[in-house]
């Protein structure tokens, strides 16, 4: 749901003979550390934006990363930063200067799911949280990992113990099937308050709202809930083929 940004956190590399794509990253390294808060996928964008030249993907410049994640240009839009903007005149396509422009693919949207919500097939390898807060975060994106049974933790975190658990028989849902979102926070405000009260570790239950499964952080904020002494586990715990009984 961000066709205008690439994402960084995966690059395969081809080898070459005039050492472009080592370039390219030892140059973007070096700035990264001189400018140790600067955002990186942001740097990448705004470099590779200026050097790309295929039809197919120039839609991604509509958005001006160079500008947006505070990379300073001058008033012809060229970087300032000596190392990369002579990085750029190498590389741009057409430039009597340069040796071609760097080329790259994307990578297909099943085999690297990146969603808010991923939906996962067969061929998905990798799974990229996507969307604003709390997702952003590197909390919500381990939310996001467990309730898809993706998430690598130690044995103790899947080994049940008897009387530690407080968890709902069924599901979370308004009995009329009216929309009613209110009724189901408070529901579930009653359930962290029952497993605080009982000292029990919470499963949160499957919620429903008008047909749509919601997920645990659309109507509680977990962070706040452990900040409380509450422990949870995701709505899917129970069907997670690691678990130990």
């Amino acid at each position: 749901d961000n066709p205008y940004t690439i994402n960084i956190g995966l690059y395969y590399i081809a080898s070459d003979t005039d050492g472009r794509s080592y370039d390219l990253f030892d140059t973007l390294l070096d700035y990264l550390r001189r400018h140790p808060h600067a955002f990186d996928q942001g740097l990448v964008n705004c470099v590779l934006k200026k050097v790309i030249s295929h039809p197919r993907i120039n839609y991604i410049k509509d958005r001006d990363n160079c500008k947006v994640d505070g990379f300073d240009t001058d008033e012809r839009g060229h970087l300032v930063d000596g190392a990369l903007q002579s990085l750029i005149l190498k590389t741009r396509p057409g430039k009597m200067m340069g040796t071609g422009n760097y080329n790259f693919t994307l990578v297909d949207g099943v085999v690297a799911a990146s969603y808010a919500l991923p939906f996962l097939f067969r061929d998905t390898l990798a799974v990229h949280v996507l969307s604003s807060v709390p997702l952003s975060s590197s909390f919500g994106k381990k939310v996001v990992a467990k309730e898809l049974m993706l998430w690598e933790d130690g044995d103790d975190y899947f080994h049940v113990r008897r009387g530690r658990f407080l968890a709902l028989d069924g599901v979370l849902a308004s009995s009329s099937g009216a929309d009613d979102f209110v009724y189901l926070k408070n529901r579930l405000t009653e359930l962290c308050a029952l497993a605080r009260q009982t000292n029990r570790i919470l499963i949160l239950p499957a919620t429903w709202h008008l047909s749509r499964r919601l997920q645990a952080w659309e109507l509680v904020e977990l962070a706040s809930l452990e900040r409380l002494g509450v422990g949870w586990r995701e709505a899917t715990y129970l069907a997670n083929p690691r678990l130990k009984v």
